[in-house]
């Protein structure tokens, strides 16, 4: 009897310790049915594989836990583990919708840089949340009922574009009626006449049905920026070095499944317009970005530092 209890009193012991043990993680996106909720169920997986179970990750998709900023707030103080967001409020990540900042195809390779890394040192220095991964993001596009492949087709357009003052900066450079609204009324204002144009990712016009409202898509890739997956650093300081390095590896790799599945739908999504009845044209970006290009340089050389722009632009931006 003596020896069962001494048996069973280790046993109990052992499964206190391992539930002790189990960590778990929140992690939240308001993107839902969507390569990044996919991206971040396959980040919880492969960080319970590699953990041996130690760190558990739940993912709550939607906007269930609240819209983008509401989410980052949560993240800063802490009652969320991680996030996964396009919008921060972070000064250097706002300054990213600086129109014609990259090239096609070279955004995420300026992320590897220098400049890039030492931003993710601010941001945990500044809020104590550590920027784990970068994530790919389409370029944006705008949709009108005519071709617009030059910036005198934007004149007296009526369009809707997100309140970034480098955007509508650039919009109205470019001769457009810029209007702002929120994104759940885009569909109905532009079935109305409210609005003439839009301006998204190819994504985003396949998903919210645009091609039943526009004639035409313009493949401007105006704007690109990254979404964002971080965490909270006390968050990941409760992890031991190991499972903080698993943690790591998992985004990383997440992340990179994001980017390949989206750059590998981009072609599904032209087909998909075209076969919609859209017109898809493919534009010369010159004029746009030479009307374009000192937008954001005043903010920039205050908030990334004298030169950055230009730097940025020279090794990463467009060739044309």
């Amino acid at each position: 009897m003596k020896l069962f209890k001494t048996l069973l009193v280790g046993a109990l012991g052992a499964l206190a310790f391992a539930a002790q043990a189990q960590i778990n993680l929140r992690v939240a996106d308001v993107q839902a049915n969507s390569a990044y909720e996919q991206g971040l169920q396959s980040f919880a997986k492969r960080v319970d594989t590699t953990t041996q179970g130690r760190v558990k990750v739940q993912v709550f998709a939607g906007t269930q836990l609240g819209n983008e900023l509401e989410l980052v707030k949560q993240v800063r103080q802490g009652s969320l583990d991680m996030a996964q967001v396009g919008l921060t409020g972070y000064d250097k990540f706002q300054l990213l919708y600086i129109p014609y900042l990259f090239d096609r195809g070279r955004m995420m390779d300026f992320f590897q840089s220098d400049i890039a890394k030492g931003w993710r040192e601010s941001m945990l220095k500044d809020w104590n949340v550590d920027l784990l991964e970068y994530v790919y993001f389409g370029p944006r596009h705008i949709t009108a009922n005519r071709a617009v492949t030059k910036p005198e087709d934007l004149k007296g357009i009526k369009i809707r574009v997100p309140q970034f003052p480098t955007m509508v900066d650039a919009f109205t450079r470019w001769n457009a009626n810029v209007v702002a609204m929120p994104v759940g009324e885009l569909y109905i204002s532009l079935k109305t006449g409210a609005l003439d144009a839009q301006e998204n990712p190819l994504n985003f016009i396949v998903s919210s049905s645009l091609f039943e409202v526009q004639k035409h898509v313009s493949l401007t890739s105006h704007v690109q920026s990254p979404r964002f997956l971080m965490i909270n650093h006390k968050s990941l300081e409760r992890l031991t070095p190991a499972d903080q390095q698993a943690v790591r590896k998992a985004a990383s790799e997440a992340a990179q499944e994001i980017q390949t599945r989206l750059l590998a739908e981009e072609d599904a999504y032209l087909r998909t317009l075209r076969a919609k009845g859209m017109t898809v044209h493919e534009v010369n970006v010159g004029p746009f970005v030479a009307a374009a290009r000192d937008v954001g340089r005043s903010e920039t050389d205050k908030i990334w530092g004298p030169g950055v722009l230009d730097k940025i632009r020279t090794q990463y931006g467009p060739k044309n």
